[in-house]
C-alpha cells in the first residue's frame, strides 16, 4: 500500500471512530483525553507526509487510545466499538509492519517488548500486564 493510500485509509478509519465517539461521550476525563488524542492524530494525518514519522505517531496514538479504551473510564457504543475494531485491524495489518527500527531505536523497542509482556482481554477490557 503506498503512502497516500495508507494515510487516506488511516484518516478515514480514525474519522469514523471520532464521529461515532462524538455521539457517545459523557464528559469524563478519560473521554476528554481520548477526544484530544483523536483530534491530534487527525491533525497529524492531514499534515504529515513522512511515512516513518506517521507510523510512529499512529503507534503512539494507538497505545494511548487503547489504554484509555481498555482500562479507562471510556464506555463505547456498539457503533464506536465496530469503528475502533476496524482501526485496530488496520493498525495490526498495516501500521505495525511499517515501523522501521534503526540503531538505538532497536534498543528502545526491545526494552518496550520486555516491559510490556502480555496483552490480554478480560471481558470487554484489554488489560496490559507489566513485568519489571
Amino acid at each position: 500500500m503506498n503512502t497516500v493510500l495508507f494515510q487516506a485509509r488511516a484518516n478515514r478509519l480514525i474519522e469514523d471512530v471520532f464521529k461515532a465517539f462524538q455521539l457517545d461521550k459523557r464528559g469524563t476525563m478519560d473521554e476528554l483525553r481520548l477526544e484530544k488524542h483523536l483530534q491530534e492524530i487527525l491533525q497529524v494525518l492531514n499534515e504529515s507526509t513522512d511515512i516513518n514519522r506517521l507510523t510512529i505517531r499512529l503507534e503512539k496514538f494507538y497505545q494511548n487510545a487503547s489504554f484509555l479504551i481498555g482500562l479507562g473510564d471510556v464506555q463505547l457504543s456498539e457503533a464506536t466499538k465496530r469503528a475502533w475494531r476496524a482501526y485496530d485491524q488496520f493498525h495490526y495489518d498495516q501500521v505495525k509492519p511499517k515501523l522501521l527500527l534503526d540503531g538505538n531505536t532497536r534498543l528502545a523497542w526491545l526494552f518496550y517488548l520486555v516491559i510490556v509482556t502480555k496483552v490480554t482481554t478480560l471481558g470487554n477490557r484489554r488489560v496490559v500486564f507489566f513485568m519489571l
